[in-house]
């Protein structure tokens, strides 16, 4: 049975993609009825890909509830890539990046800073997030996820983020609003690093009993992500803060030793095996949400892959038998490609638009 379906689909293979006698070295991809049925394929792609656009920019809802995941993934993905531990999703970081973005989207601006000149990490604080290292990422125009990772991956600061190695955890949040008279989605995803010292110990400090953990005032509670029955509890100590380091994207701050976080042993195990799982691939979003928030990316994804596929197919019909030309074949297959370079074009300037990052 499986050797009758292989012999079917061989014999298809080669009548539409393979130059040879039984076609008389013209592949049926080539030839008129197939070019038109590729310009219909082109065309459906490029009406399925502008349905999930509307779809996206109608259902702010969903796309807010799945979108975050989707970046998390994609963020660790190029974190996995350069060898580095993957980001832990951080439930203050997400309320304090969901009050920036709605911030953002109810009053029209795009800038690290509000127009009260409040800086990003005005809202880690009031969310409760105690950062030690912290840094934020903001986009604009949002219509396709790869999209807005690879904008921020082209930019050398935001890059510098996403392949910090001081960060261990992150949130991502979305808004819909109007920035200069055009409605849009406002993405801000941020990082962070809690204070926490792994040498309380050493430093002669004895856990203690956790108290009831504190609401913040965005609403998350106040306790860094991960923590376990033994909490860290913050010792009561003038915070003093030096600032080593600060940009538009990032700061990193150094703490005095007196004002600590003291960890439990169960803590300290976890620390001691996330390190140690280092940069293990761990999904965040499904396939669906994937491919929901991907719709430009994939449908160029797919128009590359069937340009390559009719180069391929013509090559073919003008090597395997180069004594028998088909002018019809190498119009065809010309106008195919120059269809789905138009096509690639079309979607990613046009329909998609461009990612604004700051």
């Amino acid at each position: 049975m499986k050797v009758r379906i292989w012999k079917k689909w061989r014999k298809k293979i080669e009548k539409y993609l393979i130059p040879s006698k039984r076609n008389r070295y013209k592949p049926h991809l080539l030839r008129r009825r197939g070019a038109y049925a590729a310009c219909v394929a082109v065309a459906l792609l490029f009406l399925i890909s502008v349905v999930q656009l509307s779809f996206i920019t109608r259902n702010i809802e969903f796309i807010a509830a799945v979108l975050p995941a989707v970046l998390v993934d994609l963020t660790n993905e190029n974190r996995y890539t350069f060898n580095l531990p993957r980001l832990a999703v951080n439930q203050d970081l997400t309320v304090a990046a969901q009050m920036k973005a709605a911030d953002m989207a109810a009053r029209g601006y795009f800038s690290h800073n509000n127009p009260d000149g409040l800086t990003p990490w005005h809202w880690l604080n009031k969310a409760g997030y105690d950062f030690e290292y912290a840094g934020e990422n903001l986009a604009l125009h949002f219509s396709d996820s790869v999209d807005v990772e690879q904008a921020w991956m082209n930019s050398p600061t935001h890059r510098e983020n996403i392949l910090n190695g001081n960060f261990t955890e992150i949130g991502i949040a979305t808004a819909q609003g109007t920035y200069e008279g055009e409605t849009t989605i406002f993405v801000v995803q941020m990082f962070g690093r809690p204070v926490r010292t792994s040498q309380a110990s050493a430093a002669g400090i004895t856990p203690v009993a956790s108290p009831e953990p504190a609401q913040s005032s965005g609403g998350a509670v106040g306790d860094v992500a991960g923590a376990s029955s033994a909490a860290p509890v913050r010792q009561k100590a003038p915070a003093i803060v030096e600032v080593l380091e600060e940009t538009d994207t990032y700061i990193a701050v150094a703490r005095a030793e007196e004002d600590v976080v003291v960890a439990g042993a169960a803590t300290l195990a976890q620390d001691a095996q996330g390190a140690q799982a280092g940069g293990a691939l761990q999904r965040e979003s499904s396939i669906f949400e994937r491919f929901i928030t991907q719709p430009s990316s994939t449908t160029r994804t797919i128009y590359t892959a069937l340009a390559v596929l009719v180069a391929l197919v013509l090559i073919l019909t003008i090597v395997v038998e180069i004594r028998v030309q088909h002018p019809s074949a190498m119009f065809y297959g010309t106008f195919l490609i120059t269809v789905l370079v138009l096509a690639i074009y079309l979607n990613q300037y046009v329909i998609s638009g461009k990612v604004l990052v700051q």
